[in-house]
């Protein structure tokens, strides 16, 4: 398995590094003039043992981003950006993963099936594995001015492109929004988000002492990324998620005296439930806030996010923090989160520690510690403990 994913990202990484100096050296004319493209990929495979989760491990991820683009004689800048990610294996589907024990609580539609909530797709419904899946995640095309980019087409909506991420020890299993939960227990999501991947338009301006800011409008977010939150079962009802707004705003500065760098993030989005279970749902909002402050080998770093989850009852809300140290290949991780979850009347917390090692110029290898818990009114609590080995290869 390795092997073979080894060799075509080999095979795609040597294609595209052929071709992106080649389109650089292009005598193009107009507005190609001075294009210059840039790819990226990720592959990892992890392997946890004793995994509950519906399709046992190895599961297995790729992650491919391709981008473009110039800048004309009068300083307008434009470009292209393409990424999307396949998943081999079960993961966890955001937080719409099986629920310990039955749920009575979990809300219901009037004709007697289970609601899933808008922002995290939990539900009272009978989960469904899944062999695995594949999306784009961007798509989009943008211009440059002096203080502002326009961007149309399948993308983040604005408060997630502002938003810093947290720093881990493994790329794919983490306490907070990890993409496989080796416990099947995790409710901590901190990067959930009402407008995308999604086709949009946005706004960003340029950063000025530090500071920027993004407003994007999303008119259907029902596109589905491996990502994005949907329901485990294909007997829950979901409304769809119509005009949604989101704004952002970010600050990333580091001190020349001292080298410390700091980056915060907040952001709000807000939509309507639409569709013939509509009168079921209310409106979806969120906000969020993160910071992360680098200082040499060592990163910290602090996130939250609530919401309503687009029903009566039913708020979200996450916590989480981490403490990352680089020393030579080697990084080390440790992180918590907390999240509790309305819908399901669930209270889930987790710890995770890491460590890392990048192998040559482009292989990751990387073992994790997870122990998590999870409780809710009239049911045992549950806890668990996993270990998680994580390989990869980066171009």
């Amino acid at each position: 398995m390795i092997a073979s994913h080894r060799l075509a990202a080999a095979c795609s990484a040597a294609a595209l590094a052929a071709a992106a100096p080649g389109a650089a050296r292009a005598e193009a004319p107009g507005w190609l003039e001075g294009l210059q493209v840039k790819a990226q990929a990720d592959i990892d495979v992890v392997a946890a043992p004793r995994a509950d989760a519906p399709r046992a491990s190895p599961w297995g991820a790729v992650t491919v981003r391709w981008s473009a683009d110039a800048v004309r004689p009068s300083g307008l800048r434009w470009g292209v950006d393409l990424g999307g990610e396949a998943v081999a294996g079960d993961g966890r589907r955001a937080l719409a993963r099986p629920l310990e024990g039955a749920c009575p609580a979990c809300p219901q539609s009037p004709g007697g099936r289970p609601l899933a909530g808008l922002l995290t797709g939990l539900s009272g419904a009978a989960y469904s594995p899944s062999a695995g899946r594949a999306a784009l995640d961007e798509a989009s095309v943008w211009v440059q001015g002096g203080w502002a980019r326009l961007r149309a087409g399948l993308a983040p909506g604005a408060a997630a492109m502002e938003r810093p991420g947290l720093t881990g020890a493994l790329r794919t299993v983490r306490a907070d929004g990890g993409l496989f939960d080796p416990t099947g227990l995790s409710l901590t999501d901190t990067g959930l988000s009402l407008a995308g991947p999604a086709p949009g338009v946005s706004v960003q301006t340029r950063r000025i002492i530090g500071l920027r800011a993004s407003a994007s409008f999303t008119p259907d977010a029902d596109w589905r990324s491996v990502r994005r939150p949907w329901p485990g079962g294909p007997d829950a009802v979901r409304a769809p998620l119509r005009d949604v707004w989101s704004l952002g705003a970010s600050f990333d500065r580091r001190s020349p005296v001292s080298g410390v760098r700091w980056r915060a993030h907040a952001g709000w989005e807000a939509g309507r439930a639409g569709g013939p279970a509509a009168a079921a749902f209310r409106d979806p909002w969120a906000v969020s806030a993160r910071v992360v402050r680098q200082s040499g080998d060592v990163t910290l770093g602090a996130a939250w996010l609530k919401s309503n989850d687009g029903l009566a009852g039913a708020d979200y809300e996450a916590y989480s923090a981490s403490a990352a140290y680089e020393r030579g290949d080697w990084l080390f991780s440790l992180e918590a989160g907390a999240g509790s979850a309305g819908l399901a009347r669930r209270e889930g917390r987790m710890v995770q520690a890491g460590a890392s090692r990048l192998v040559g110029e482009r292989a990751v290898i990387g073992l994790a510690l997870s122990l998590a818990g999870e409780s809710a009114p009239g049911l045992p609590e549950q806890r668990r403990a996993r270990i998680a080995l994580e390989t990869g290869l980066r171009f």
